[in-house]
């Protein structure tokens, strides 16, 4: 979690880094985004779907790196990466609202979400710990399997949070805009 909130940080500084052309390009790109969902609602993007499927295979991996070695590393990347996205996210979000919706955006669209989906995160991440250390003590046939259906049911168990992640964030969206 410490990692993710450091990654918050370096991506509001990173976003503050960037040239004032990238920044308007990313702006116009999520503007065009804000601009369908307003005109024609969910209909002509699968935005819901494109959440979860980018939220699953973040549960893929996280449930994978369980069998590896290097668990810790490929999940403090993943909250790496989702940090500095949150970050930037964020600063878009003032870019296309304004400064009073902004804040509203922030608070219902970008960190009430996030904190529901990382909370999950960190809860497989955890078990993706324990699974590891688990298969470097002792590796046996009856060990992985034990790990790969517990990784399953974690996976499982985690999947109902992301789902209202994802739903979360598109139904604020959607009262914003």
């Amino acid at each position: 979690m410490i990692i993710y909130v450091i990654a918050v940080i370096i991506g509001f500084i990173i976003y503050a880094f960037l040239s004032q052309s990238i920044k308007i390009e990313i702006i116009n790109e999520i503007s065009q985004t804000v601009n369908l969902v307003k005109n024609e609602g969910f209909k002509s993007i699968n935005i819901i779907k494109n959440g979860l499927q980018n939220n699953t295979i973040v549960l893929i991996i996280l449930s994978i790196s369980s069998f590896t070695v290097i668990t810790f590393f490929i999940i403090s990347s993943v909250f790496f990466a989702k940090g500095v996205a949150l970050a930037f996210y964020i600063c878009i979000l003032f870019n296309i609202f304004g400064p009073f919706k902004g804040i509203l955006a922030t608070v219902f669209v970008a960190i009430i979400p996030n904190l529901i989906c990382i909370v999950a995160y960190v809860f497989l991440s955890n078990e993706c710990h324990i699974s590891s250390f688990e298969l470097l003590s002792k590796v046996t046939q009856r060990v992985i399997l034990k790990v790969f259906f517990k990784n399953i049911l974690v996976s499982l168990t985690t999947v109902p949070f992301i789902i209202l992640s994802v739903w979360l964030e598109q139904i604020f969206f959607r009262l914003l805009i």
